[in-house]
Order: structure tokens, then sequence, then C-alpha cells
């Protein structure tokens, strides 16, 4: 129990809370993860529960994996049988253990499926796209409203409906869920008394980690699970809640108290990563917002160097003292990779990149094309998942298409309506299906080579079937015709194998199945952050959970942060200002703010003001202004 000497009063007296709901209220920077996992190190080590009786949530993968080699690296190995997870991964073992067989659509793949949908539908009514659709149907799913719950308003609203009716139909027919459905299949499954009763009775203690960021279908799996200990500790921070486009509620938070009316409630304002002058900055925005828990949160670091903030003539100046700043913060010691640049949109990027290239600054940008979203990625995972997958159609339509096989679109588009018709397994289905001799032929040489992997599934290391089940289907042989850019998709497809490589090390007796259920989870934030010595540029949501000695925030204009859009609606312009508060309490050491008077986006030169929240900075806290 010497670790407990290492946490501060508050996060000691949360730590050793164990008798009921709990709700803390951690600041930016004030070790929240560290009370979670010292939290479940001080449950095991003082016999409260056996590990496997304890569920923690985080929001990546990433997250959940470190979370469970710090409370190993507390309590030793026995720590390995908890369930330390994402809500996402956490509702798949649930459909998993209750006996689903089905596949994860991504990201790609559930836009591919509903552009094949609107082209049936409405193929030419104007703002139907997948893009648009896919987030409409997440929003819905998110708020619990179903095909037959949607009202429609208008023409537009009325074909969108008709398509989420589609698009549910389709993925139950193709044994598919997409992210949301993670949540909601599990919900429906607790509803049976022996099911909820089986998971009430296993959790003695359910903990949730960035509680702010959850939505409703994960509040209502959190008070489900944790409904027969009421056990339930939630560490959270309202003023970093910047996902409410995603789905996420921050009233689920705030009304903590109204949803469990004797938990107690403990604050964490002790920061230990910025310096204090940066910190006033920051408290002195956010208290402008109405929807939170008053805090102020403090360090001793001391009062650092003052924030600065420049204002320019044009953002070429801008870009000249951004550029000038960075020369001399090298020279004072800082590497390129202590220092980060983050905008509001994506769009502005264009122009702080051409800044540096021009300067000679390295720089790389965080989160661009996600890894496993990569052609070559999905290909590859779907020829492992039809090893296993019995009904994954899209699996195999992926795999048999690349490399051609002479087997065309018409032929796929016929097998599938075959299989399902017929309610057969893909490789039942590839071998009844009636087709002309040659399609016959080259659909059987594919049954036979992917039958004769399936062989070896579960007996041979991952690694190895992967090698050889890539060679052997002359997937590889594909890439190496197409040149140079063909080798940069094999090394894609060799960090593949450095992870199968790394789980297989940490989980000796992975299957296939499990490999799958991780990766079709996983996103960028769980990539190993690059270790080169670049600038890191990146959007304000995306810097969320990430700390960096030197921050620039630029763009800080009215109009363009907060945005335009937000002026009007209350609730909008404070999750503004709390992303501008999560992004100045990014910095550790040094915070810059930059804004011009003109700015050239969006093919315009556009005439700004200074941003409201710069005024909300300036108000009281004193500030080192260039013009």
């Amino acid at each position: 129990m010497d670790f407990l000497k290492e946490l501060n009063e508050e996060q000691r007296e949360a730590v050793t809370y164990t008798k009921g709901p709990l709700l803390v209220l951690a600041g930016a920077g004030s070790g929240k993860t560290r009370v979670v996992t010292y939290k479940i190190a001080y449950i095991l080590a003082e016999g409260l529960a056996f590990p496997e009786e304890i569920l923690a949530v985080t929001f990546t993968n990433k997250a959940a994996d470190e979370m469970r080699d710090r409370v190993i690296r507390l309590v030793g190995e026995r720590a390995k049988d908890m369930i330390i997870s994402t809500f996402h991964s956490f509702g798949l073992r649930v459909l998993r253990s209750e006996g689903h067989k089905v596949s994860v659509l991504d990201e790609d793949d559930r836009e591919e499926l509903l552009k094949e949908i609107i082209g049936e539908i409405s193929p030419k009514l104007d703002g139907i796209t997948p893009q648009f659709c896919a987030s409409r149907i997440s929003l819905l799913k998110n708020s619990m409203v179903s095909p037959e719950e949607f009202i429609a308003y208008t023409a537009k609203d009325k074909v969108l409906g008709d398509i989420y009716f589609e698009y549910e139909k389709r993925k139950k027919d193709l044994y598919l869920v997409d992210f949301d459905d993670l949540l909601l299949e599990p919900l429906k499954l607790l509803r049976v008394d022996s099911v909820r009763e089986k998971y009430t009775k296993r959790f003695k203690y359910v903990l949730v980690d960035e509680y702010q960021d959850i939505n409703r279908p994960q509040f209502l799996l959190t008070k489900i699970i944790s409904s027969g200990s009421r056990n339930l500790t939630a560490v959270g921070d309202p003023d970093q809640s910047i996902y409410s486009w995603r789905g996420a509620d921050p009233k689920i938070i705030l009304n903590f108290r109204e949803d469990f009316p004797d938990a107690k409630i403990i604050y964490l304002e002790r920061n230990y990563r910025s310096t204090q002058s940066i910190l006033e900055a920051a408290n002195s925005v956010i208290a402008n917002n109405e929807s939170r828990f008053p805090k102020k949160l403090w360090t001793e670091r001391g009062r650092g160097r003052p924030v600065v903030v420049y204002v320019g003539d044009s953002d070429i100046e801008e870009g000249r003292f951004i550029v000038d700043e960075i020369s001399s913060l090298t020279k004072e010691g800082y590497s390129f990779k202590d220092i980060a640049l983050f905008y509001r949109t994506n769009a502005q990027s264009r122009f702080y990149e051409e800044l540096f290239l021009r300067s000679g600054f390295p720089y790389r940008i965080v989160r661009g094309v996600r890894f496993y979203e990569r052609k070559e990625i999905k290909d590859a995972l779907a020829y492992l998942r039809i090893l296993v997958m019995p009904y994954d159609i899209l699996g195999l339509e992926r795999a048999i298409s690349t490399p051609s096989r002479g087997v065309g679109k018409k032929t796929l588009l016929s097998l599938r309506e075959y299989l399902l018709e017929n309610n057969l397994t893909i490789w039942e289905g590839i071998r009844s299906f009636p087709a002309p001799s040659k399609v016959k032929k080259s659909l059987l040489s594919f049954s036979d080579l992917i039958d004769s992997f399936r062989e070896k599934v579960d007996k041979v290391p991952l690694r190895e079937l992967f090698i050889e089940l890539l060679e052997k289907s002359g997937y590889i042989d594909m890439l190496r015709s197409l040149g140079d850019e063909g080798e940069d998709r094999i090394r894609n497809l060799e960090e593949l194998l450095t992870v199968i490589s790394r789980m297989e090390e940490e989980e000796p007796h992975l299957t296939l199945t499990a490999f799958l259920d991780k990766i079709s989870l996983y996103t960028d934030q769980d990539l190993k952050r690059g270790t080169e010595d670049a600038i890191n540029m990146m959007t304000l949501h995306a810097s969320k959970g990430l700390e960096f000695p030197v921050v620039f925030m630029v763009g800080m204009e009215q109009g363009l942060f907060p945005l335009y859009r937000s002026f009007n609606n209350r609730d909008e312009l404070e999750e503004e200002r709390r992303l501008c508060y999560v992004g100045m309490t990014r910095a550790m050491d040094r915070l810059y703010m930059t804004a011009c008077r003109m700015r050239r986006i969006y093919g315009r030169t556009m005439s700004y003001s200074l941003s409201m929240f710069i005024d909300e900075i300036r108000s009281i806290h004193k500030m080192v202004i260039e013009d």
C-alpha cells in the first residue's frame, strides 16, 4: 500500500472511497487517470474484489492498455484478469459472450453501404450524401431514436428515414454491426433478466474515465452494470466536454447528483502540467460558462512566462511571428517535437504547412489518414476475417476482388443475393452458387485457398498465418507490380505485422477472432505517437489528452474561433469555450495565442476582429501583446 503515499490528499480520498457512487471532478492535468489506476490497485490490494469483478472503462484502446500496465506495475500479474477497455470493446465482448457472430463495420465500409442504399432510394437529392447520412444516423442512434421512431418534418428527413430503415435492415442481413450498435445491442440484451443479472452480479466495482464524454447509451450501460453493487466511480471534467457533435452529452456529468442522490463528489484542482500563468488564463476563460461545476486549477510549478497574445495586420505577419518565435525557442533548447500548433478547423492547416515548408521546419499532422482505413490494411484484414466470420459477405467481396480473379461486380452482387435468400454461409454459398464455368472455377479456386487456411486458424502463430495468406493469395505480388506505390503499401502491411507480433507477445494464446475484434475497434488515437523531431500540427479537438511544453493556438479571431455558427446558440458557444480551455491547458511551459486582422481563407481575404476568448483573458490577466 506504499503507493498511496504518491497521491495528494484529494486523490487519496478518491482512491480510498469504496462504498457507493463517487464523482471525481478532475481538472486538466490533475492526475485523473492516476486516480482510476490507483483505485483499482487499492481495491485489489485491500481484497475488496477479485480482478475479474472490476470493470474499468475509458475512451481509447491505448489509454486502456496503459491503464492496465500501470495497475500491473502496482499490484502484479494477477491484475491481468480484470476488464479495462473502451465502451465499444466492452459492448463487443458482451455480444461475443452471448453468442453473436458479427463483423464490425468501419467508417469507410459504412459509407460504402450507405452510398449503395442512397443510389437505390434517392440518387439525385441534394445534400443526401453518405457522409451526411452516416453523421445523422449516428446522432439518432446515440439519442436512441430507432428508424421506426424517427419523425420526418421535411422531404429530406423523409428520405433520410427511408435510408436509415434500409441501412439497419441491410446490416442485420449481412451480420454487421456499426460502432453505435456496439452500445445499443448490448443494451437490448441487458433487458433480459438473466443476462442483466449475470453482469450486475459479476461486477462489484465499475470505474469510468473521461465521464464528461459519454453519451446516453454509454450512460445507461454504466448505470445498469453498476446497479448491483452501486460502486460506481466516475472521473471527468465538464469543462473538457467537447464532443457533443458526435453524441456526447455534457448534461450527464452535470446531472450526476440527480441520477445518484447519495453520491460523494471530490474535486481535483491541483494541476501538475502547466504554469500558474497558463492556468490563470485558462481559468478566466472557462469561468464565463454557466453549465459547469465552479473550480479553479492551481499549481506549485510557479508562475512561469506570461501567456503571449500576438495580433498582426495579416496572416503573413502572424506566420512571420510564429517562425521567429519557434527559431528563438529552439535556440533556448526546445526541440521541434516539444512544440504544437493548434487550429480550429482542418481547412486552416494548409497555410501553416506551407509556412513550415518555406522555413525548413519539420512538421507532422497528427491524425491525418487513419492507418486502419488504408486500402491495403482493409484488404489484409478482410482476408483474415473471412477465415473466421462465416457470414462476412463484404469481407468476401473485398478479398476475392483483390487481386482480380475474373469475378466481376455483377457476379458478386448475384452471389450476395443468393447467400441472403438462402441464408447460407459464404463458403456454403460459393460451392452451390450457379455460375458460368469460368467464373465458377475462379470461385472454387478461391474457396479452396481459403479453406486450406481455415484449417490452420489457431494452430499456427497468427504472424505466420498472415504472411503466408497474403503471399499465396497473390496479394503481395499484386502490390510489387505497382512499383513505388506498392512498396509503400507493403511497408504499411509490415507495420500491421508489427502490431500482430506485439499483440502475440503480450497474449501468447491470442486467437484470430480476438485479434480481429481488437483491431476493428482501433483508431489513430491507439497508434504509437511519432518520435521524430517535428512540430505537431493538429485541430483543437485532436489535442485532447495530449500535452506539450510549447503550444501555439492560431486563428484566434471572432468567427474562426469561436465559429460564427455558435454566436446565437448558448450551448454551442459554451462548447467552443470549453474547446479553447482544452487547448490552453495542453501547454506546459509556454502558451502563444495568435490572430490577425486580415486573413485569406476559404479562397477569400476576410477581415476579422479579435476572438472574445482573448478579451476574456485580458479582463483579469496581464498579457504580452505585440502588434
